[in-house]
């Protein structure tokens, strides 16, 4: 794909989590380097350091509500995106309001009480313990790693410490990523757009809609053998 038709669909995915509700913070990278050792400190495969020196160097493009994270670069033909999941159980404000100050409710409007209890929330927040099940998702697109039946040249790698690629047929843009994070990891959300709201209201598939940039590989890339195999296709 081409890179504008890339920072285009990022584009659309950060409006598509405000919408939601979701975004908490752009850093926003584009054209700007991540720090020296990210790369470095991501081989080590300790997901809590990654999220950790993330975090410190605000190497993030998207900090959603939950303060996981998502990057997303395009440069040269190369593609990365990355979901980090925050590694510390996490709850909402509201929902911490709902436990622990639950008769405020009915005295307070919602605003109010997330001003009055901010600063408890955030104390609360860091005595959770470690999500040990938390998640890494990274997608990779590298035309000079590419060997047919051994390194695919578009795949989904699940988890950290793995081998684990998953083939795929066809490019991912930002904006598939976001919707496959969202259908994947927010199954509440997911849920409450395709059963409680209407088809009119429902934002996860007006933005699924406007996902045109999605292209099958050529066979310079993808060959007859790979397609023998499991993968992801559209």
């Amino acid at each position: 794909m081409r890179e504008a038709d890339f920072w285009t669909s990022y584009k659309s995915s950060t409006i598509l989590l405000r919408d939601l509700n979701m975004r908490k913070n752009l850093q926003d990278h584009h054209g700007i380097p991540y720090s020296k050792d990210l790369v470095s400190v991501s081989k080590k495969g300790d997901i809590q350091a990654l999220y950790d020196y993330m975090s410190d160097n605000l190497d993030y493009d998207i900090l959603l509500a939950d303060d996981s994270m998502i990057t997303m670069n395009m440069e040269g033909g190369l593609v990365r995106m990355v979901y980090l999941q925050n590694p510390i159980k996490h709850i909402g404000i509201l929902e911490y309001i709902s436990m622990y100050h639950k008769d405020d409710l009915n005295v307070c409007s919602v605003d109010e009480l997330e001003e009055i209890y901010k600063e408890e929330y955030e104390r609360h927040l860091a005595t959770l313990d470690l999500n040990k099940a938390a998640v890494y998702i990274r997608y990779d697109e590298d035309p000079t790693l590419y060997r047919p039946m051994v390194h695919p040249y578009v795949h989904l790698h699940i988890g950290m410490n793995s081998n684990i690629r998953i083939p795929s047929s066809v490019e991912m843009t930002p904006l598939t990523f976001t919707l496959f994070i969202l259908q994947q990891v927010y199954y509440d959300i997911w849920v409450k757009e395709f059963t409680v709201k209407s088809n009119q209201d429902n934002i996860i598939m007006r933005y699924a809609q406007q996902d045109k940039q999605i292209f099958s590989l050529v066979e310079d890339v993808w060959n007859d053998s790979e397609r023998q195999f499991l993968h992801l296709a559209r």
